[in-house]
């Protein structure tokens, strides 16, 4: 398989806002057509709306020093302008759940009231508005269909260009689910598409009840698998968005957190999919646990679905071995026969 940097060099660094702004800065940098797309997406339509000259991008910096902070990614435009841009990445277990209060939406705040700086962009992972003094700020650059940008946006800016450093960055996108929704999912946000996605499901559902758990619905689109014989080795969590389908197992003896994440890991690997698998450690109410999740984009896993029952199929080609493989490493396969 060919090396790409920008996927290793994710490894190792816990700082995965700061590894995506150097990633997109240095693509920003070396691809010309790439930054003017940029600029067209982000810039553009704010400039025309302010009397600004079309903008163009002389220079960038990542981690820029202000009396207000340091954004991720400032760009300095040929007329003078300077353009703050704070980047969020969500984490699995805070996905759409940031306080309003905590970082980095205090942060645009002060952005905002910084005369050194002419107007601020924000990007996150997933839709989460801020505050209203900041959406009501001229200074404030916003997409013409949402109250901030998503990463997802710029996917199809890498995906136009022709340059090797963009075709590892998109990789680098489509790893952690930054991609469009799939037509026949839609955005998993609104419910009339949850109650939909729903429906894909049962499949999974009855071979989950035959492998030995309960099946429980939050949030109309998740699944929750509880053990109902005491040799199902995990929990199940089973949570689709837009972008992700994430499969956590929680080890019902945390002395198997190793050996579920092998079991699960090579599963992944056999369906030939270019997610990740990770041991995590996550809060619950009585106390932190150790969790295993599968991460693979959800645009991998429907694949050329086009229709209804083919996303079915799709997703229950993609969880099905995983909930074998956990049913596998029982130590009475046997057991399991129903």
């Amino acid at each position: 398989m060919p090396v790409n940097p920008l996927r290793g060099t994710r490894r190792l660094t816990q700082l995965r806002e700061d590894h995506l702004t150097e990633c997109l800065a240095g693509w920003l940098d070396i691809d010309d057509a790439g930054r003017e797309a940029y600029c067209a997406l982000v810039l553009r339509p704010y400039a025309a709306a302010v009397g600004w000259a079309s903008p163009r991008i002389a220079d960038i910096d990542t981690q820029r020093s202000f009396s207000s902070g340091r954004p991720d990614l400032t760009l300095m435009l040929t007329d003078g302008h300077v353009v703050a841009v704070e980047h969020k990445v969500d984490a699995i277990e805070t996905l759409g759940f940031a306080s309003e209060d905590g970082e980095p939406l205090g942060q645009l705040r002060r952005y905002l009231d910084d005369p050194a700086i002419a107007a601020v962009a924000f990007v996150r992972s997933t839709l989460k508005p801020p505050a209203d003094e900041v959406l009501g700020s001229s200074k404030y650059i916003q997409p013409a269909d949402r109250q901030h940008f998503l990463w997802r946006d710029f996917y199809p800016l890498l995906e136009a260009s022709s340059n090797r450093y963009a075709a590892w960055l998109r990789e680098a996108f489509e790893a952690d689910g930054y991609t469009p929704p799939h037509t026949l999912v839609g955005e998993l946000t609104a419910r009339d598409a949850r109650v939909n996605f729903a429906k894909y499901w049962l499949p999974v559902r009855a071979v989950a009840h035959d492998l030995g758990w309960d099946v429980g619905t939050g949030s109309l689109v998740e699944l929750y698998l509880s053990p109902r014989k005491t040799h199902v080795p995990a929990t199940v969590w089973i949570n689709p968005t837009d972008s992700m389908l994430v499969f956590r197992a929680t080890p019902t003896d945390p002395a198997q957190t190793e050996r579920i994440a092998r079991l699960l890991g090579d599963a992944t690997a056999a369906l030939g999919f270019s997610g990740t698998t990770d041991i995590r450690t996550v809060p619950r109410a009585a106390g932190k646990v150790a969790v295993v999740d599968v991460c693979v984009p959800m645009r991998r896993v429907l694949g050329t679905a086009d229709s209804g029952p083919t996303v079915e199929a799709h997703l229950f080609a993609f969880v099905e071995p995983l909930l074998q493989a956990l049913a596998a490493g029982s130590t009475d396969l046997d057991a399991y026969q129903t």
